[in-house]
């Protein structure tokens, strides 16, 4: 058993106890006059003689916490009490009080959400509120004693931040107050101070006070219809923080194993001061005992005995009890124990087929004192394979077979640990026999493409890698091993043809070329080159092969040298459209002709003049239908060579002569647009920047009718080349119901473009796709915009007639909520913003952005193929959310697994990830989804 000597040298100190006392003063317990019970029966001619000269009065007082010192000092953990006394002062008063209201406000409105109601008193009789609560109401029968109810409404007024008593006397057989002036809760006081009351309630500081506060208050008290009388004021000082303490150790100069203990203490900065200091020894068991409790300035001896380990720690504590945190870590060890010197392990050996847990060897300890040890694996050098084995009391064992494994040699740390906590640890090596047989492995090597798995008896590999996968044979033979070796080839990215000179095809690949020609028997190789001149009319691909892995194939290269007779289908909504035609052939461009398969639906048609007498391939026409239409014409195509096009600065309505959907690159020949010319369709638009189209609209097809804006006249001359590639069309409809409002597409017969970036607080700009912007009318939108590199791209519908501003609103992704945008303009056709200088859009309320790049969650891969995974703590996830740029969603899923969600139906390019979170934050991740890898 340990034994030590303290001696304890306390400093004097004393303890003020709050305690209540009669005392005098304004209100309550003043012990003044007596009077008799009144009487229930007062005649009338008695109470009209008195009707003039008889009121209540009160007297009062507030009593809260005595606290520590003259400052009153609390703890910010306290739980405060109060009194409100009141009295029907008889020196003052006439008539009995039949109505008494007590109230007082909150010093700080958190203080509201601690209140708690406690007794009340009035005429000698105690009410007890016996449930803990902070509204209470109840009827008292006093009929008995007083001939009266009283009704008692009690609670928190949270608008006036107040907390009151309310207390009514009622005549039982009237319902209302009684006429008669002695009848009522509080009589006029007397010696038996039945002219006295109070109520009781309690509350905790405000949590956000620091030391130094005060909590100061006063109650306001109410008789019958006398003005409002309030009472003293109470103030305590808080102190909020805890104090802080250490041990100074010194040892005796004469004397072996004396240390002579004191501490530092201090209170945090403007507190109450330190009480006292709890001293405590952690036993041998681990557990902290209390062994002394002294003032600061108190010395303890303490005598230690050899062999044993002290560790100890101070806790101090204030004079309204905060109290240090207690300490995990000793802040004093003052040691009369050895370590041990050395370990002994009996055996250091196994065999290759020793079981799970089987045994090695029995460890003992060399120590100058004897006793029971502790071992342990131990970190530090050596231990390398310490998560190979177990110690379990004094032996060695192998926490799972090592069966047939490679390694002979295995380096672990182990230590002791005596009674008194010294520590010994040292390394050691165990050795591995080997008994069993080996059998020789078989390697299989397998080459897969990207995004494509290798199944081997039941395990799926996608990773490159080697792989060894265990087959048991027989009990005394080591298990057959197949090695797999996985190579991941890439996955070609898929080629892009351009055509030069009119004639030659030129793959983006530089090797690796396929070039394939579509034949009725099945598809056939052509050329390897890079560049590749077709030999006759009909359809060509490209592929992309690397010897293992094929991409896909690359857009249909038409070679046509002549073209007549086509098919040329218009699909028209309800409402206006744009079009224009590609046929050539007489009854076709005569408009009536052109117009009797449709001419029940067609209200009317415009184009560059309101009378139109010929349809021809270089204008692009106004049309407006009363109903949805569809059809398929057949004619002679025209030659785009017949129809170059003069262009005037400013808006050029033309038309789309080519027979085939093209990309705005390819579109024309011998043509190059200038910086800041647009292109649109009714639906689209880009602008020319950087020698590259940017926009919503990237393919021109049969069928669109075009506005061309330039910036300084100039000819236009569409492709006549005779080979060229059909590409797929790039802008589709916009998915409706995932913005609060539909557009009023095809409400009107022009539009206006507008390119544009959104800001927030102090022009901070917003990360695109957390909102999606709108253009308003009235109340009709008249544009949803798209972003497109970092800014908004917007087509608004509207025309000349348009007289209400244009005001702009932001749908949030993330909330659900549309809010405000500042900015208005008057609709006009010329161009708004641009690439180069955006037009600036400011949410209204400078817009507490609630958003978030966190990198508490991450997704991955990224590019994606067809599978996204998140990283992070799935389990608070409860939405995750995908996003185009152009505010449309594409994807929600509500149940997140480590399989990740299928993305492989989402067409490529860029998105946002929400992941929304059961606490409520949601974060943002960017994704690429790309059907083939563009690493390679």
């Amino acid at each position: 058993m340990k034994r030590y000597l303290l001696i304890t040298i306390i400093t004097s100190f004393s303890i003020a106890l709050f305690a209540t006392t009669n005392k005098d003063c304004k209100g309550g317990f003043q012990g003044k006059g007596s009077s008799e019970n009144p009487s229930p029966t007062l005649g009338d001619a008695a109470l009209s003689a008195f009707a003039d000269m008889v009121w209540a009065i009160d007297p009062n007082e507030l009593v809260g916490p005595v606290g520590y010192d003259t400052l009153r000092w609390v703890s910010i953990n306290d739980v405060l009490h109060y009194t409100i006394y009141f009295e029907n002062s008889e020196e003052l008063a006439s008539a009995n009080a039949q109505i008494v209201d007590v109230r007082f406000r909150f010093p700080y409105p958190e203080m509201m959400n601690s209140f708690e109601l406690g007794e009340y008193n009035f005429a000698l009789q105690n009410f007890p509120v016996k449930t803990q609560s902070n509204t209470f109401k109840s009827r008292m029968d006093l009929r008995d004693n007083m001939f009266i109810y009283v009704d008692l409404a009690a609670g928190l007024d949270i608008p006036n931040q107040q907390a009151y008593w309310h207390f009514s006397s009622i005549d039982p057989q009237t319902g209302f107050a009684p006429w008669q002036y002695n009848r009522g809760l509080l009589p006029v006081n007397d010696s038996t101070h039945a002219g006295e009351g109070y109520v009781t309630f309690s509350m905790k500081p405000a949590p956000s006070l620091q030391t130094g506060d005060t909590i100061g208050f006063f109650a306001s008290i109410l008789f019958d219809q006398n003005d409002t009388i309030p009472t003293n004021r109470w103030r305590n000082y808080v102190d909020a923080g805890a104090p802080q303490s250490a041990i100074i150790n010194t040892p005796d100069e004469e004397t072996p194993l004396l240390y002579h203990l004191s501490f530092t203490a201090s209170d945090d900065e403007g507190g109450c001061g330190i009480k006292r200091i709890i001293l405590y020894l952690k036993d041998n068991m681990g557990i902290w005992q209390e062994i002394a409790s002294a003032s600061p300035d108190t010395v303890i001896d303490m005598q230690l005995e050899l062999g044993d380990s002290y560790k100890l720690i101070s806790i101090a504590e204030d004079h309204v009890g905060n109290r240090e945190p207690f300490k995990e870590v000793p802040d004093l060890i003052l040691n009369a124990n050895l370590a041990p010197t050395d370990i002994l392990l009996s055996d250091s050996t196994f065999r290759d087929d020793s079981p799970d847990n089987g045994y090695i060897g029995t460890l003992s300890t060399i120590d100058t004192e004897s006793g029971a040890f502790i071992y342990a694996l131990a970190e530090g050098e050596g231990a390398i394979h310490n998560d190979l084995f177990l110690i379990q009391e004094d032996q060695l064992l192998l926490r799972q077979s090592l069966r047939c494994a490679y390694d002979t040699i295995y380096h672990i740390r182990i230590s002791t640990t005596d009674a008194g906590g010294m520590t010994f640890s040292k390394q050691f090596r165990i050795y591995m026999s080997h008994v069993l047989s080996r059998p020789d492995n078989d390697t299989i090597t397998v080459r897969i493409c990207e995004g494509d798995s290798y199944i081997f008896r039941g395990q799926e590999y996608d990773q490159p890698g080697l792989y060894i996968q265990s087959v048991a044979v027989l009990e005394n033979v080591c298990d057959s091993t197949f090695v797999v070796d996985v190579t991941v080839l890439p996955l070609p990215i898929r080629p892009v043809v351009s055509i030069l000179n009119g004639t030659t095809l030129v793959s983006s690949a530089d090797e690796g070329n396929k070039w394939m020609r579509c034949e009725t028997t099945g598809d056939i190789l052509v050329s390897t080159d890079k560049q590749f001149v077709p030999k006759g009319d009909g359809n060509y691909y490209l592929i992309i092969d690397n010897g293992a892995c094929a991409s896909e194939s690359s857009d249909t290269i038409v070679v046509q040298s002549e073209q007549n007779e086509v098919s040329f289908t218009l699909s028209l909504a309800k409402g206006w459209s744009w079009f224009s035609s590609i046929l050539d052939d007489a009854p076709n461009k005569h408009v009536p002709t052109f117009l009797q398969p449709i001419r029940n639906a067609v209200d009317s048609l415009s184009g560059n003049t309101r009378v139109i007498t010929e349809l021809t391939p270089a204008e692009s026409y106004k049309i407006h239908t009363k109903q949805t239409v569809q059809y398929t014409w057949h004619g002679v195509a025209c030659n785009p060579a017949n129809y170059p096009l003069s262009l005037a600065y400013g808006w050029n309505r033309i038309g789309y002569p080519l027979a085939y959907t093209a990309n705005l690159t390819n579109a024309w020949s011998a043509f190059l647009p200038e910086e800041g010319d647009i292109i649109k369709t009714y639906e689209a638009f880009s602008t020319f920047h950087g020698g590259q189209w940017i926009g919503s609209l990237q393919t021109l097809s049969p069928g669109d009718g075009l506005m061309y804006y330039s910036q300084s006249p100039k000819n236009m001359l569409f492709s006549t080349d005779s080979v060229h590639v059909v590409v797929r069309p790039s802008h589709a409809p916009r998915a409706n119901e995932e913005v609060p409002q539909n557009t009023a597409i095809h409400q009107y017969p022009d539009n206006t473009t507008l390119i544009a970036m959104l800001k927030g607080n102090e022009d901070v700009e917003i990360p695109e796709g957390v909102y999606t912007a709108m253009a308003y009318s009235g109340n009709a939108v008249i544009g949803i915009g798209s972003y497109i590199e970092g800014l908004i791209y917007m087509v608004m519908y509207g025309d000349d007639e348009l007289a209400a501003p244009i005001r702009f609103r932001a749908y949030n992704h993330l909330t659900g909520e549309v809010e405000e945008i500042s900015e208005q303009i008057s609709y006009t056709p010329e161009p708004l913003g641009s690439y180069v200088s955006p037009y600036i859009l400011h949410l209204t309320y400078g817009q507490a952005i609630t958003y978030a790049y966190s990198d508490e969650y991450a997704v991955y891969p990224n590019p994606v193929r067809d599978r996204l995974y998140v990283q992070g703590d799935i389990a608070e996830i409860n939405e995750l959310s995908i996003y185009s740029l152009a505010g449309v969603r594409v994807g929600r899923f509500e149940t997140i697994t480590e399989a990740g969600v299928v993305v492989e139906d989402i067409a490529d390019g860029t998105y946002l990830v929400i992941i929304s979170t059961t606490s409520g934050s949601k974060h943002i991740r960017k994704m690429i989804k790309q059907s083939i890898s563009a690493n390679h």
